[in-house]
């Protein structure tokens, strides 16, 4: 069996930008991409792809630099992306591991080899851009537009979204959970079921 690339963590990071953005796209729609203004990391990572035969060029591409996404090999190779190998950026320079868990295209998330869906639109990028930062830790500036396309990204904002993912996470057992830091404005995946959300209170009735 042949192994897994190993790529740089600036060049997997954009390799899984593409793949996430090219993904989310409604399902069978044509995927196309113009790289004319794909510049430093993105140009690595549309290289790569075309090495892979996952950007190959359309029967009449309207200019030499289009090319359309062939989604089939593009999912196998995100869905698979926990299994590529990328270089650690600690001190010894050792090549690691992604874990085995994670975010899997279109909405769903995979856990201890099992592949679960059901994610909201939102909750899922949420999620998956969590799941590539360090630490499973992004600020709410850093999540604003990739994430949620709103640069005055709020708390009840981000806190809605979190409760979906956690109710995911709870309905099928998966011992994950996204928590919200609203003094710091921070938000994590962290290991764990989450907890189940207090019960409201019921009013007592007064007598007459």
């Amino acid at each position: 069996m042949a192994s897994n690339p190993t790529y740089p963590p600036e060049l997997l990071e954009a390799m899984l930008s593409f793949a996430s953005a090219a993904l989310d796209r409604p399902a069978g729609n044509a995927v196309i991409v113009d790289a004319k203004d794909a510049t430093g990391p993105e140009k690595a990572a549309l290289a790569e792809f075309k090495a892979l035969g996952i950007l190959i060029a359309p029967m009449a591409p309207p200019t030499p630099t289009t090319w359309e996404v062939d989604v089939p090999k593009l999912r196998d190779w995100y869905a698979n992306k926990n299994a590529v190998a990328t270089v650690d950026q600690s001190d010894d320079g050792q090549a690691v591991n992604l874990d085995t868990d994670g975010p899997v295209p279109p909405r769903a998330f995979r856990f201890q080899g099992q592949d679960f869906s059901g994610l909201t639109p939102t909750a899922w990028r949420l999620v998956d851009a969590l799941w590539r930062c360090k630490n499973r830790t992004a600020s709410f500036k850093e999540l604003s537009v990739p994430v949620f396309q709103n640069e005055l990204l709020d708390l009840t904002a981000v806190k809605d979204h979190t409760k979906f993912a956690n109710r995911f996470f709870r309905r099928h057992s998966i011992a994950y959970h996204v928590t919200t830091d609203a003094r710091t404005k921070y938000v994590s995946v962290v290991d764990g079921l989450p907890k189940e959300p207090p019960k409201p209170k019921r009013k007592r009735k007064t007598r007459r």
